[in-house]
Formats: structure tokens, sequence, C-alpha cells
């Protein structure tokens, strides 16, 4: 395991399985994030610089591989063995190599507005 402490971790980290987790001195990781074990945060070997930042109550699923200076959201879940290269919105689902998303976060369904009631003036 190879958590750099110039890494700035947010509270409440649970890591199930320490075995092969790696992150970069860049990372920054939110609040209760999970993370599972052969994880890799760090910068890519690509030419990119900078390591990613991932949002409050991020899920990365074991063997996961998130690199790169990007933007995981709050509330994303990253499954097993995906590789994650580019920005992800808040509440997604991703998946693959590369990782693509496979669900989106539902879109708050606003209410129709309901007709006021009139007053009736006390005479």
């Amino acid at each position: 395991m190879s958590i750099d402490p110039h890494a700035i971790i947010g509270g409440g980290l649970y890591i199930g399985h320490i075995g092969g987790v790696h992150i970069n001195p860049q990372a920054i990781i939110g609040s209760n994030c999970n993370i599972g074990h052969r994880v890799t945060i760090g910068a890519s070997a690509m030419g990119r610089k900078g390591a990613p930042i991932l949002g409050d109550g991020v899920f990365v699923g074991t063997g996961a591989t998130v690199i790169g200076k990007i933007k995981i959201g709050n509330g994303v879940k990253i499954a097993a063995n995906t590789l994650v290269m580019s920005n992800i919105p808040d509440g997604a689902t991703v998946m693959g190599v590369p990782g693509r998303i496979v669900m989106r976060a539902p879109k708050a369904v606003e209410s129709p507005a309901l007709p006021v009631a009139e007053t009736i003036d006390a005479k």
C-alpha cells in the first residue's frame, strides 16, 4: 500500500482491503469515499500532469485505475477493473476500459406549480 502523506484526503475514507492501493501525492479525495484493493489513483504516464480529484461519497471498485488531472463528481460509482481517464459528473456510474458512463444520476423532478389559494378579505 502506498498512500502519500501529501495527498489531501477527507474524513471517513474506507479501504476495505489495503493490498495494492496507491494514491498519488497530488491526489485530492473527498469525504466518505470507499476504495477497494488494487486501486491506483495517480498521475498519467501519457504526458498529462496532475492527479485526480475525487468528490465526496465516491466508490472505487477493486482493481480500478483513475489517472490524470481529472475530476470525479460526488457520489460517483466506479466499477471494478475500470480505467478512468476523463471527467465524470456527479452521481454517474462508470465501467469498462476505457471507462464509460453507463448510468447517470436521475434529474430532480420539479413538481408543477400549485395554484395559490385566494384569500378572502374579512369585512
